[in-house]
């Protein structure tokens, strides 16, 4: 395989091109991705995970680049409500984990394993977890590497950002095609 067209200029394409571009280019592949001014952007927030930074980590991009640009914000875990119909469980918080809560981990663990086995004990992460309670108070730290209280970050995308910003970066490994309708 020599070459890959990626149809699409939104988020997903952009940054299929880049990964495969970044991995692959050396090898003889080359990336071409077609987008079309004509189709709008959909305009919603993106929501990430914790593996976000670690793309723009491996393309060389410094948060202090794609914060503001993207206009992020950074978040600690993922909220679902209307998760259960049972009275104290209507929502759910994933938080994102952090090093301290290695402390607190086993103790939650215990009480998942407790509640499984029919005991009234709590056994959401809400109480169990850093990130919890730093969004519970709308914190999310950023704290040196060598911190302790490390907690892995995720960041919210507001619209138009993620396409139109691998757009306007010059990629060395990517060429564009703008494909009107």
């Amino acid at each position: 395989m020599k070459k890959i067209v990626i149809v699409g200029g939104g988020t997903a394409g952009w940054m299929s091109a880049l990964i495969m571009a970044r991995e692959w280019s050396r090898q003889g592949v080359s990336i071409c991705l077609v987008e079309s001014p004509e189709v709008g952007i959909i305009g919603v927030g993106e929501g990430s995970t914790p593996a976000l930074k670690l793309f723009f980590d491996r393309l060389n991009i410094a948060e202090q680049e794609w914060m503001p640009a993207c206009n992020a914000t950074y978040k600690c875990g993922i909220r679902f409500d209307g998760w259960s119909t049972h009275a104290g469980f209507e929502s759910y918080f994933h938080p994102f984990s952090a090093a301290l809560d290695r402390q607190t981990l086993p103790m939650f663990m215990h009480n998942a394993q407790a509640r499984l086995r029919g005991a009234n004990v709590y056994a959401q992460p809400d109480r169990f977890f850093i990130a919890s309670r730093l969004a519970q108070q709308c914190l999310a730290p950023v704290a040196p590497s060598i911190s302790r209280l490390m907690c892995t970050m995720a960041t919210i995308l507001i619209p138009p950002c993620s396409g139109n910003f691998y757009a306007r970066k010059r990629w060395p490994w990517v060429w564009c095609t703008s494909l009107a309708m």
